[in-house]
């Protein structure tokens, strides 16, 4: 697999797909486990998924707006500097999966 930095956003669109696709069937398993191991990696893929798909839709965004030279606010600024995006993409994924393991830690200590 590439790194986040050279992934297409097709490659990056793909991916949520089937992520959604991951996420809805832990929901339906969620919903209809009855066994608590089960139930708690349903959880574990339901976080999982929903923070794989919050990293991917922010890389989209940066990498869309650093394509279009456009900024926050919607004018084009060709003198920009990107450089740092690539750092400031990890650093925000990096964040998010972080705060998604936070996550799933708390949700794992209130099923137990």
């Amino acid at each position: 697999m590439r790194s986040g930095a050279q992934l297409s956003q097709a490659d990056m669109q793909q991916s949520i797909v089937a992520g959604m696709i991951a996420r809805e069937t832990s929901r339906i398993a969620l919903e209809k486990a009855r066994n608590a191991d089960l139930k708690q990696f349903a959880q574990f893929e339901v976080d999982e998924q929903t923070s794989l798909s919050e990293v991917l839709t922010s890389m989209m965004e940066t990498a869309a707006t650093a394509a279009t030279g456009s900024t926050a606010s919607g004018r084009s600024d060709a003198a920009a500097p990107h450089a740092g995006m690539a750092t400031q993409m990890d650093a925000k994924a990096q964040e998010m999966m972080q705060n998604s393991t936070k996550r799933r830690a708390r949700n794992s200590t209130a099923n137990t």
